[in-house]
């Protein structure tokens, strides 16, 4: 948290730049935390890392919007052609990308483990609670704000990083085509080695056969009786029953 703070001050210069990312996801956590008591979902060991990922992932929205917000005001734009021009810029990358991680999170949905279930269920709401904000009350509240002054005219390619983003937005524009086809050649074989993942329970064949705990237990499974474990419940009708000889 300490480290987005630095961050957001770092990007935004100003006290509202760093407050209003953080009420933006502070509010979008306390509508999942509340749905969940609303849908009679309980905390577990899983669902209490959704507020530090909220934090991660549903401060970036209203932060994309934030800078380029002031960016146009600061070349002249008035308050309201600054907010149109960022929202007509930033809607459709935001909305994309809040609906590809709500389906990454609701993948989890499909695990046989409740806690995991209910976390996707929640990161995925919290994570359209966010956008849902930042496209609402965000430019709300900045319309109350006051307009952030223009700047004066800095040449920002002397900088390293924005020289390296340049560059590579020029790459990704010119090799649009080769990029996508590479990555679906990447995801089908990527999909042609999952389908050869096996479910395994023995965790002794995650040791190499060459290894010595590996070759003991497989001369005890073939000379002995093998090395598995027997559990047997005794009902004895009342609380430590067994501990009476």
């Amino acid at each position: 948290s300490a480290l987005l703070v630095v961050v957001l001050t770092m990007l935004m210069r100003s006290v509202w730049g760093v407050i209003l990312p953080l009420v933006t996801v502070g509010l979008a956590t306390v509508w999942t935390i509340g749905s969940m008591g609303l849908f009679g979902t309980r905390v577990n060991v899983i669902t209490t890392i959704l507020p530090p990922l909220l934090l991660a992932i549903g401060v970036a929205d209203a932060m994309h919007l934030l800078v380029d917000y002031q960016n146009r005001c600061r070349v002249g734009d008035d308050k309201v052609s600054a907010l149109r021009g960022a929202y007509r810029e930033l809607f459709e990358p935001l909305f994309l990308t809040t609906l590809t991680t709500a389906i990454g999170m609701l993948s989890l949905s499909f695990s046989r483990i409740q806690a995991i279930r209910d976390f996707g269920w929640f990161a995925a709401y919290g994570v359209a609670a966010a956008f849902l904000l930042t496209v609402t009350f965000v430019p709300i509240v900045l319309s109350y704000l006051p307009q952030p002054p223009p700047a004066p005219d800095r040449r920002s390619d002397r900088y390293l990083s924005t020289r390296a983003l340049t560059a590579l937005h020029d790459f990704t524009m010119r090799r649009g085509r080769t990029i996508v086809a590479a990555w679906a050649v990447l995801i089908a074989v990527s999909i042609a080695f999952a389908l050869q993942v096996r479910a395994e329970s023995s965790f002794i064949r995650i040791f190499k056969e060459s290894s010595r705990i590996r070759r003991d237990t497989d001369t005890i499974q073939r000379r002995l009786a093998g090395s598995g474990t027997l559990e047997v419940t005794i009902d004895t009708g009342v609380a430590d029953g067994v501990k009476d000889p």
